[in-house]
């Protein structure tokens, strides 16, 4: 009977799986740990997994091809002073499984260095993780790693397997690879409901097509699906909190919608950047604060952005350019005040739902074929920096611009021929401003509406002073119009959709 004990006669014969020598497949491997922690024979599961405290004996640089049997030393640690660089330099390493232990797992800076044939790791039940600077730097085969159960994957509690070092991501040197869940390849990733945090550790995962996120979970970190293989569409629940930096950056796979939830306050840098063509990305938070470069060659269809956005609500050096597909709309539902914020952006109409406030050149170097601008405030403008497309390159017409506001300061930096040609400029009330900034530059053809609509007789009385009452702009006389006919119709219809 084996496993136990067999009755043969008077002899008995018993059998312990755990003092049993390890069989090691590497003979080179087998050496330096009988040699080490052996009995001079071999070296047993028992021995193994009475060894403790940090790995300090250097396997670098050896000729080592596998360390399956590295499972068995339970309370070892790999990570001390004396423990990088652990199997740096082992070009023929292919497969590792790491040890079977409940303790914290930590891989030391330069852990697997240069081991450009690893192709596989695996972790084991009690697995919780870190890797120090560089740890993966260099495995450039890596493409499989394996785990006993997800959730012993998302409830590291110790740090993660992935920090902010890119070498550190497994799959960095690779560019790509495979997680696997009990020897279950990971595609569709369903977070359990519980996990109140998604950890960076499927940067790279480049086969996980679609993750499913519950309401528990509040915080997504940084680089959590970094250059992921993520398709479709992108829901997040109305628990999170906090997009880390690069959480989606390079995800090309995701060509819908993303809808981002009021609950979320942070959106930290590059969050969304370099998705490729995206359908709307809508974010219904009111109060939410912004990284650097959160959608910077992003090219969306749609950007609803439901808050007020001034230069305390986004990082000093925040910018959100070369975003857009140039047939779609930018909305911000609020006030927007800040400087050069909004850069290189290819939306077909901007709407701001408040006053628009510009430091300097708020849509710097803005292209795309047509815009419509509706604001439905006030518009400031800077005399020596620029207004909406301050600075911006030719190229584009300027079909429409609605102010519903007043106009006051720096318009003349706006509109210049050489650069767009504008149809129509509307807006509401007295301009304090005189035509040489606010309409000298503006094409030949350009007309300029006035008027509130609230009544025929009060917006004439607003255009005769145009007209009669201030010498700079009666000389305008030909480009100045009524913007109703007061029978519920405008004279130019606006372009602008209502979103």
């Amino acid at each position: 009977k084996i496993n136990g004990i067999t009755n043969l006669g008077s002899l008995q014969l018993i059998y312990d799986p755990n003092n049993r020598y390890i069989e090691f497949e590497d003979q080179t491997v087998a050496n330096i740990c009988i040699t080490n922690w052996g009995d001079g024979v071999g070296i047993t599961e028992a021995q193994a997994a009475a060894v403790s405290g940090s790995l300090t004996i250097q396997f670098a640089n050896t000729n080592i091809t596998s360390f399956d049997e590295l499972r068995y030393f339970k309370k070892m640690t790999l990570s001390s002073n004396n423990a990088d660089n652990l199997f740096d330099g082992c070009s023929n390493l292919e497969r590792i499984h790491l040890p079977e232990t409940s303790n914290q797992l930590t891989l030391g800076a330069y852990a697997f260095d240069d081991c450009s044939n690893l192709k596989e790791i695996h972790f084991h039940s009690g697995f919780n993780s870190s890797a120090k600077y560089q740890a993966f730097r260099g495995c450039t085969s890596l493409t499989k790693i394996y785990f006993d159960s997800l959730d012993q994957l998302l409830n590291s509690t110790h740090g993660e397997l992935v920090a902010s070092n890119r070498w550190t991501m497994p799959f960095r040197a690779s560019g790509g690879g495979h997680i696997y869940i009990n020897d279950v390849e990971l595609t569709d990733l369903v977070i359990p409901v519980g996990i109140t945090r998604i950890p960076s550790i499927f940067a790279y995962c480049n086969y996980i097509t679609s993750v499913t996120i519950p309401s528990t979970v509040t915080s997504i970190a940084t680089h959590a699906f970094y250059r992921s293989g993520l398709t479709g569409s992108l829901i997040i629940p109305s628990s999170v909190t906090s997009i880390g930096s690069s959480a989606f950056n390079g995800c090309t796979g995701l060509t819908g919608d993303i809808i981002i939830p009021p609950s979320v306050t942070n959106i930290f840098d590059n969050a969304f950047s370099q998705l490729g063509d995206v359908g709307t990305i809508d974010i219904q938070s009111s109060t939410v604060s912004f990284g650097s470069g959160v959608f910077i060659q992003t090219f969306m269809t749609n950007l609803y952005i439901n808050s007020s956005i001034s230069q305390a609500t986004i990082s000093t050096t925040a910018t959100v350019g070369w975003v857009g597909k140039g047939d779609g709309t930018l909305m911000i539902n609020g006030n927007l005040s800040l400087s050069e914020f909004f850069q290189r952006l290819r939306f077909r109409h901007y709407v701001i739902k408040g006053n628009l406030i510009v430091s300097k050149g708020a849509f710097l170097s803005s292209t795309g074929t047509t815009h419509s601008v509706r604001i439905s405030g006030n518009y400031v403008g800077n005399a020596t920096s620029g207004g909406i497309f301050g600075s911006t390159t030719a190229g584009s017409n300027i079909e429409f611009i609605e102010v519903n506001g007043t106009i006051t300061e720096g318009m003349h930096n706006s509109y210049k021929p050489t650069h767009h040609h504008i149809l129509h400029l509307r807006y509401n009330g007295i301009a304090t401003e005189t035509p040489s900034q606010v309409g000298a530059e503006l094409d030949v053809t350009t007309k300029i509406y006035i008027g509130t609509g609230e009544s025929e007789a009060g917006d004439q009385a607003i255009l005769n002073q145009y007209l009669h009452e201030d010498s700079a702009w009666s000389a305008y006389a030909d480009k100045l119009d009524l913007w109703y006919n007061y029978d519920g119709e405008y004279k130019i219809p606006p372009t602008i959709p209502n979103v």
